[in-house]
């Protein structure tokens, strides 16, 4: 007599079977949308940072979704970290955090490898008011003597929905075109000056007319470290700052002569609060 066992049709077999290995593996089920049911491996990295923007370390980057919700990393001194998990809905949800600083959400789809995110810290330095403003060049320009100090009154306006940001409003001078304004960050213990105009080329600088025929312009970046209560806080200013001997020909700034500049990472920016 044949043996039975091997002339089971196929058919029956896979019916037999097919629940045995559905409850240890996830199985696709030709009947579906055609969308697959086999856990995906995402991998991700993220890249952490305060509001200044400052890379933030040792903030944890946990999944909170699928089989691998609760899995976590930290990131390193750079503010990233890369943390794998497996996913059956197209993507991982992380949550990001770190005690002291805002938490956040994120959804990172399967063709994401570096996603950005910010943690705004919970009590933020407050530059609000009227202040006044003074750029020292670094004391080894070769700029003339006027142009080596000038102080400004400054407004400083926070943003409607993003406190951490700061419009620095200059007055006090007259100014090229509308050459006078640019943008401060802050978080809980210091503030960056970025010292270009929001939608202008980054060569485009703050333009002070000192006379009918001279010019001062400055342009780069500053970080200061500040507490609340300081009244003065000294940004170094890595930068450039340029003196011109003549009016500019066109509404964009540009010195129709040679100028002066001076190109230095030791100039500064002196805020005195009111």
């Amino acid at each position: 007599m044949a043996d039975l066992r091997r002339v089971v049709p196929l058919t029956i077999c896979r019916l037999l079977v097919a629940p045995i290995i559905c409850g240890l593996v996830a199985c696709s089920d030709s009947s579906s949308n055609g969308s697959s049911s086999v856990p995906l491996l995402v991998t991700v990295t993220v890249l952490v940072e305060d509001s200044l923007p400052r890379p933030v370390a040792e903030a944890r980057v946990e999944i909170t979704s699928g089989d691998d919700a609760g899995k976590f990393a930290t990131t390193a001194a750079d503010g990233r970290v890369s943390i794998s998990g497996h996913t059956l809905n197209g993507g991982l949800s992380l949550r990001i955090s770190k005690i002291g600083l805002s938490s956040a959400e994120l959804w990172v789809p399967t063709n994401d490898v570096l996603r950005g995110v910010m943690l705004v810290p919970d009590v933020l330095l407050d530059l609000a008011g009227e202040h006044r403003l003074t750029v020292e060049a670094d004391p080894l320009c070769d700029l003339p003597e006027l142009a080596r100090t000038r102080t400004y009154e400054a407004s400083f306006a926070p943003g409607t929905n993003t406190p951490w940001y700061f419009n620095i409003q200059l007055r006090g001078a007259s100014f090229f075109g509308n050459l006078d304004h640019f943008a401060t960050y802050v978080n809980s213990d210091a503030a960056r000056y970025e010292i270009y105009l929001p939608g202008f080329e980054e060569e485009d600088p703050m333009v002070e007319q000192m006379s009918p025929t001279e010019y001062l312009a400055f342009y780069g970046d500053a970080i200061a470290e500040a507490n609340q209560g300081d009244t003065v806080i000294t940004a170094r200013f890595s930068g450039s700052i340029e003196y011109c001997a003549a009016t500019p020909t066109t509404t964009k700034y540009v010195c129709p002569i040679p100028s002066v500049i001076c190109v230095s990472e030791s100039h500064k920016l002196v805020l005195t609060r009111q």
